[in-house]
């Protein structure tokens, strides 16, 4: 991770990259849901806006995230937010 971004690709290793994409799309999922659950829930200034209206968000979020990763059907969430 230190090195310049442009040098990532040799530092891999060839066999297992797809497992690796995977792994990463589905952490960067998780993150964006934890963040904006709790940034909408808990550190908006305003109190606490409340479950649902966070969870509300928060899959909208991942909707978006799920998108730019190329998703082919990024509405069907296989992790949410329960309302």
């Amino acid at each position: 991770m230190d090195r310049p971004i442009s040098e990532w690709p040799q530092s891999l290793p060839s066999e297992g990259l797809q497992d690796i994409e995977q792994e990463l799309a589905s952490l960067i999922q998780r993150a964006t849901l934890l963040h904006c659950y709790v940034a909408r829930r808990y550190n908006t200034g305003c109190g606490d806006q409340g479950h649902q209206a966070s969870a509300k968000y928060a899959n909208s979020a991942l909707v978006k995230v799920r998108r730019s990763l190329g998703f082919s059907y990024p509405e069907r969430l296989s992790q949410r937010i329960q309302l």
